[in-house]
């Protein structure tokens, strides 16, 4: 019985590192093309000014 619940703490805790990679990856991902949209529209803005 020892052993299983062992395995199950493994588990879970494997499986909590892993969802919280995947928020943080999420989250740098996010903040990425939050800051390429920024860029983005300041080039526009800025060939737009020009014409």
């Amino acid at each position: 019985m020892e052993t299983l619940q062992g395995l199950l703490i493994c588990t879970l805790a494997i499986v909590g590192i892993f969802y919280v990679w995947q928020a943080y990856r999420a989250l740098l991902q996010h903040r990425q093309k939050v800051v390429r949209e920024r860029v983005a529209y300041m080039l526009w803005m800025a060939a737009n000014r020009h014409e």
